[in-house]
């Protein structure tokens, strides 16, 4: 009995020893090698709104229903989007994988939704979602919709928007010729082999002048009420390639006006706030439930001769009509406000 007590002794310290060793090896060493690496990884820093945001979404226990992280298995890059990889979660602390996918995986969430649909899903998930069976969070104040919002769009900027360079446009320009210039052209001016079946015709990317931000979202997220697919299945670095191609081929050389012209205000204020918004960015309380939505002028930035375009003919496909009871002096007026506004 004694030697068997002996025995139990050694086994109980052999096994906490053990414990201990794997707990050091296993646990400790790895965080302070991503703790030491931390400023070393490329990722996107989150704003402030997004961090706060991450709280929210642990407090309530999200990460029981979602998970972020994509498998290199069947049918996970085609239905989420390019597998995981190690050095997107060396800033996670704690890491937030997630065990149970009873919702979608969000780790490329990112892009693919606009600001107010999340803000409907988290009021009430129906409402974007019929077959949902996520609970609803009707309680959130705006600011922590907000916050909860930033997150979610801030999941799968894992790496910074590189820098210009003749091997980036390069790139891009070759991954247009292959995804784009069907509908777009192969310039860029929207006169693709597709052209006869669109309607909303490909966008004349000559005509404008797009941040590199708005495009990358745009590519990202589609347009809905468009032939403009999504490519959030598309690696990161290949569509900030396009998005700074794409940006390369506007012809725009016209310099918007130093303030905004006499009667121009009145027009859009009577025309078109309701769809484009006070501001332009296309977040009118008409331009909401438009498919096509209206852009937002700031990020797409189009040119004089665009606008006028527009103001002339519409937009064929979208609820964008033709104002042709205006004066030359007025669709001047208008147009020259329109610069001033997104300049």
């Amino acid at each position: 009995m004694k030697k068997l007590e002996k025995f139990q002794t050694i086994f109980l310290v052999a096994g906490i020893g053990f414990f201990i060793l794997s707990f050091v090896g296993m646990g400790l060493a790895p965080w302070t090698t991503l703790k030491k690496s931390h400023s070393e990884i490329a990722q996107v820093p989150r704003t402030p709104e997004a961090e706060a945001g991450r709280k929210i979404f642990m407090k309530e226990g999200c990460w029981h229903c979602h998970t972020q992280f994509v498998r290199p298995i069947a049918g996970e890059p085609l239905r989420y989007g390019p597998v995981s990889k190690a050095m997107e979660y060396g800033n996670e602390i704690p890491q937030l994988f997630g065990t149970r996918r009873v919702g979608p995986d969000l780790a490329r969430e990112a892009g693919k939704r606009s600001n107010d649909w999340h803000a409907a899903h988290f009021n009430n998930p129906r409402s974007t979602s019929p077959w949902s069976v996520m609970p609803a969070f009707p309680w959130f104040s705006k600011e922590e919709s907000v916050q909860l919002t930033a997150y979610m769009q801030s999941l799968g900027k894992t790496t910074a928007e590189p820098k210009l360079s003749q091997a980036l446009l390069d790139r891009g320009k070759k991954l247009f010729a292959q995804e784009c210039s069907g509908c777009h052209g192969t310039t860029g001016d929207g006169r693709g082999m597709a052209l006869p079946f669109l309607t909303p015709a490909a966008a004349n990317l000559t005509w404008v002048r797009p941040t590199p931000e708005y495009i990358f979202t745009v590519l990202n997220r589609g347009i809905e009420g468009s032939a403009m697919p999504a490519f959030h299945d598309t690696p990161s670095n290949d569509l900030w390639a396009l998005a700074h191609y794409v940006q390369s081929l506007s012809t725009i050389t016209a310099v918007a006006p130093k303030t905004a012209p006499t009667g121009g205000k009145k027009l859009f204020e009577a025309l078109c706030v309701d769809c484009h918004g006070n501001e332009a960015r296309g977040d009118g309380v008409v331009g909401a439930a438009l498919q096509p939505s209206p852009p937002d002028f700031h990020g797409l930035k189009p040119a004089p001769e665009r606008i006028g375009e527009a103001l002339a003919q519409g937009v064929p496909g979208s609820a964008m009509p033709p104002f042709a009871q205006l004066t030359t002096e007025q669709t001047e007026a208008l147009k020259g406000y329109i610069l001033w506004l997104i300049q």
